[in-house]
């Protein structure tokens, strides 16, 4: 018998260590060179990234089918409406009934849901009703697999593991931004169109199925569905109520609510803004706040050192007066822009400037700004809940908080759009971040009177002082 060569078996296992020397560096990006090792977890990843990368792709793709096919930026706001409105009144169900079906099952029947609604799309991107109707199905579906995703993780990796994995998630999902929202649009909206891209992504879907029922643990029984549907308004409730007892929790979440309403008008208007503002067609917006990825990305690593060196409700306030002054700035692009070009600071540039250009630079800067700023809010927002809610209730809580973020976002969107078509759409920034700043401001005093019941409720088992910002 010839002995095996050892150049040939090399030669085999050549394109799988690249693969894992790839995945092993990502790990080390969050601190966790050896997760990948877990085939459940590995799988889970990918299956992650197969389905995010796609919705990110399909739903920015409707947003500027509604926006090109009507040229008027209420579209794009009733768009975003309609993309979350039924997120809103699925909320407190769909956490209830991924209790009770098996992880892996909701998984794989919304991801091929989502790959017929592709289908549906890509065979109907001239009728604007049928892009709303698919938006509408599409935000139940990523409802449900949102909520699925989230409630598989403690199934795969073990417990001392979770800080690692929700990391991981965490830098899995800036990736899925920057393909799925800027990638992707950019090699087929200007090329072969929406419809491909649209059966691309269903490709995409079908694909994380199979990642899907590779994991294991993910079966299991089916609960009593009844039973779960009829408590979940009254877990909804006594959730909204522990909010209310303490004070820097609720103030929080209140400037979470704000910054979330904020973020969701800025992307309705950015199509207009950039064919208003920097004179670009609306599907190239989009790669102009590419940078808000490295905002994105800063935001995650600054926000442990700061709740280290501030108070959580100090740490919050500032990042969000940060987010107030980006917004505006926003609405003075033109101001700001023209002054640079005039006191030469982006001579630079290719020798030449022009005021477009500068508007673009001065847009990408303050799109890294704001992305920082968000990510900051949200994610410290989350760590404070985790720390002073306790455990049994944090479900009920943050189902209770992305309720009302989505309730307080739809009237500010929809008067928004209508406004841009009217006075413009950088009068609309400027109004957004003046409004935001005094909500803020009579939120905070109104409820400074409110009794504190600070972390004295349970915390979850063995949890140190810190350890939700490192979950992050």
């Amino acid at each position: 018998m010839n002995a095996p060569d050892p150049d040939a078996a090399a030669l085999e296992r050549e394109p799988v260590l690249s693969v894992h020397g790839t995945m092993v560096r990502l790990c080390r990006l969050i601190g966790a060179p050896n997760l990948f090792e877990n085939d459940g977890y590995r799988h889970y990843w990918f299956a992650q990234q197969l389905s995010s990368i796609p919705s990110n792709a399909i739903v920015y793709t409707m947003l500027i089918l509604a926006v090109g096919q009507t040229g008027r930026s209420f579209y794009g706001s009733l768009f975003a409406a309609t993309y979350i409105l039924p997120a809103v009144l699925v909320a407190t169900v769909s956490g209830a009934l991924v209790d009770r079906l098996p992880k892996g099952a909701v998984m794989v029947g919304t991801s091929v849901v989502s790959a017929v609604l592709c289908v549906l799309l890509a065979i109907s991107t001239d009728r604007l009703a049928v892009v709303y109707l698919v938006a509408l199905a599409f935000a139940i579906t990523a409802q449900l697999a949102g909520a699925a995703r989230s409630a598989a993780v403690p199934l795969i990796v073990g417990r001392e593991e979770l800080a690692d994995a929700n990391s991981l998630s965490n830098l899995g999902g800036l990736i899925s931004q920057a393909v799925g929202l800027i990638v992707l649009p950019l090699v087929f909206l200007k090329t072969v169109g929406a419809a491909a891209l649209a059966f691309v992504c269903a490709a995409l879907f079908a694909a994380s199925v199979r990642e899907v029922l590779l994991i294991p643990h993910l079966g299991g029984r089916v609960g009593n569905l009844g039973a779960a549907v009829a408590g979940s308004n009254e877990r909804f409730y006594e959730a909204w109520r522990e909010l209310r007892r303490r004070r820097a929790v609720y103030l929080g979440m209140v400037l979470f609510v704000l910054t979330n309403a904020i973020s969701l008008v800025v992307v309705t208007l950015v199509p207009r803004y950039a064919t208003t503002v920097l004179n670009v067609d609306a599907q190239y917006g989009v790669y102009v706040v590419s940078p808000s990825v490295i905002g994105i990305w800063l935001g995650l690593r600054v926000v442990r050192s700061a709740f280290r060196a501030a108070r959580e409700w100090w740490a919050i306030s500032l990042s969000y007066a940060g987010l107030i002054a980006g917004v505006i700035a926003v609405g003075f692009v033109r101001t700001i822009a023209d002054a640079l070009v005039g006191w030469g600071f982006l001579g630079p540039i290719g020798g030449h400037t022009t005021i477009e250009t500068a508007r673009i630079f001065v847009t990408m800067l303050l799109s890294v700004e704001l992305a920082s700023t968000y990510t900051f809010i949200a994610v410290a927002e989350k760590a404070m809940i985790n720390e002073r809610i306790p455990h049994e209730m944090q479900g009920s809580v943050f189902v209770a908080q992305n309720v009302l973020a989505g309730v307080a976002s739809i009237p500010p969107i929809l008067l928004t759009g209508l406004l841009a078509d009217v006075v413009g759409v950088t009068p609309v920034f400027v109004a957004v971040g003046a409004a935001a700043a005094l909500i803020a401001v009579i939120a905070a005093a109104t409820h400074q009177t409110i009794p504190d019941a600070g972390s004295s409720a349970t915390p979850a088992p063995a949890r140190p002082s810190r350890s939700a910002l490192d979950r992050r």
